[in-house]
């Protein structure tokens, strides 16, 4: 092999995604992430899928990957789409936030099985996570996509932005037992994107208008950053649809009294600029203390 060339190491990984059983044929993959969830400097894969197909692989440190997913607790949302890996309760540890799809109840008012929201894994530290969802509060995020956390109000907890919506002629050609014919997939091209704010014990709430964050575009991808370096995370989000709609980029505008910390990071080694590193400050002596890793994954 030469540098500047790749070879497909698919199989040999054992990451082959074709033969994942799942509520329909083929691949559905959405979103792949590589993270280190169990600290031992090997960095691990996720991946979101719809129709129960999500899979968590450890990485052997050979080369090669096991499948952990039903061991691990993971994927058990129905049509996971978004991910963001991130600590999201301040343990230290980090933990995975997927999107999906929800509704409350079909045309028929029958609450729908397929449709049942988002996911919030917490990180048990021992290769194991517990579901966080319905005590977070963020079951409820539409038609999700792209997910980010990051701590808008730099109060030391991180809070989420989920982007929303699809359209009914995206999905008609394949509506069935799995996604009926609905009469009201009309209100998935008008759900909002949310801000939920975390309140310091992981429990959010959906603070988005309340912040200014009023869109309600087909969105897909979102990306934090400080695009005008004022110290506080502002969020690209990217929209879609049956014309060319423009991107939102929403300054962040927050009035804080609170601080904040950049962190440049190097490596002498074979990953650029930190990736991969993990990084833990704590702000005052005996105090809680937060913990990010460096990622070079986007949803």
């Amino acid at each position: 092999m030469q540098p500047g060339y790749f070879d497909d190491v698919t199989v040999s990984a054992q990451v082959v995604q074709n033969n994942v059983p799942g509520r329909r044929a083929g691949t559905h993959v959405h979103t792949p992430r590589f993270s280190d969830l169990d600290r031992d400097g090997w960095p691990d894969l996720v991946i979101t899928s719809d129709f129960d197909e999500s899979r968590l692989y450890w990485n052997n440190g050979d080369g090669t990957f096991t499948d952990g997913t039903i061991a691990a607790g993971f994927g058990t949302g129905r049509t996971e789409m978004g991910m963001e890996i991130a600590d999201i309760n301040g343990d230290g540890q980090l933990d995975i936030v997927t999107t999906s799809a929800f509704m409350d109840q079909n045309d028929d008012g029958i609450a729908d099985a397929h449709l049942d929201g988002n996911r919030l894994y917490l990180n048990d530290g021992d290769r194991t996570f517990t579901d966080g969802t319905d005590a977070a509060g963020i079951r409820k995020g539409y038609f999700g996509w792209g997910v980010v956390a990051f701590d808008y109000d730099n109060d030391a907890d991180l809070d989420l932005f989920q982007a929303n919506g699809t359209y009914r002629d995206a999905f008609c050609p394949i509506c069935d037992e799995d996604f009926p014919a609905y009469t009201v997939w009309e209100e998935f091209e008008h759900e909002p994107t949310l801000l939920f704010e975390n309140d310091g014990s992981s429990t959010f709430t959906d603070v988005a208008v309340a912040r200014g964050i009023v869109s309600n575009d087909i969105s897909m991808g979102v990306i934090a950053f400080d695009y005008d370096g004022d110290g506080d995370q502002d969020v690209l989000q990217v929209n879609e649809g049956r014309d060319p709609i423009a991107p939102n980029l929403f300054r962040n505008d927050t009035v804080s009294a609170n601080d904040w910390l950049q962190i440049k990071l190097s490596s002498n080694g074979s990953a650029p600029r930190g990736i991969g590193a993990y990084v833990t400050v704590t702000p005052s002596a005996g105090g809680p203390s937060q913990t990010r890793e460096m990622s070079a994954s986007g949803t």
